[in-house]
């Protein structure tokens, strides 16, 4: 958000966690820019008008509810035609799967490839607190969704997608079982650029 500001956005900062939004009113106090700071449900844009916003820069979340038309809804209403639509969500393809599940020589797929809750093995995070200890902490449920919906509704709520990209590992040489091997072998998350251009599938 403050990156924003800096480059001279006008920048809203809309979010479910009053944490977070602490987190920001900090930034933004620390590098002497202005933020408009809301909190509220990503599924629920009713604070804003419509044709409100220029770009839409959506933080990895998607995979936190079960439908993410819900999400492209609300944007092509907030978002003005042309503007610029950015959001980041797990690869569907080994949403469930994580470093800890090395086996030895593989990382192992063994979900169904459908949209819906995912299950892992433990429902906890390893966090590390304020005093350095690492602690478990039950996380988020996540949703999967497969790349079909993603890309066909993104379509059908009139965006055309102009780049997507892998978050890939930077040390391909990484020990078997860590973060960074893990990456090398399959992307965890997704990245999507688009553009709000509903008149381009009247044709």
């Amino acid at each position: 958000s403050v990156a924003f500001a800096l480059l001279g956005a006008n920048v809203t900062v809309f979010d479910l966690s009053a944490v977070q939004l602490e987190r920001d009113r900090e930034a933004a106090k620390h590098y002497g820019v202005d933020l408009t700071i809301l909190q509220g449900d990503m599924r629920d844009l009713s604070q804003f008008g419509n044709d409100a916003f220029d770009v839409v820069w959506h933080a990895h979340s998607l995979n936190f509810i079960p439908d993410a038309g819900e999400v492209f809804r609300g944007v092509t209403r907030v978002l003005r035609v042309g503007g610029l639509y950015q959001f980041s969500y797990h690869n569907p393809f080994n949403h469930g799967i994580n470093e800890s599940d090395w086996t030895g020589d593989a990382y192992p797929l063994r979900q169904q490839y459908v949209d819906g809750k995912v299950e892992y093995d433990t429902p906890y995070w390893d966090v590390a607190g304020e005093d350095g200890k690492v602690k478990q902490v039950r996380g988020p449920v996540e949703f999967r969704h497969t790349l079909s919906t993603v890309i066909n509704g993104l379509v059908t709520h009139g965006f055309v997608v102009l780049g997507m990209w892998e978050h890939l590992s930077n040390d391909p040489t990484a020990d078997p079982g860590t973060w960074e091997h893990f990456k090398s072998i399959i992307p965890p998350y997704l990245i999507f650029w688009t553009r709000y251009q509903p008149d381009v599938f009247k044709h």
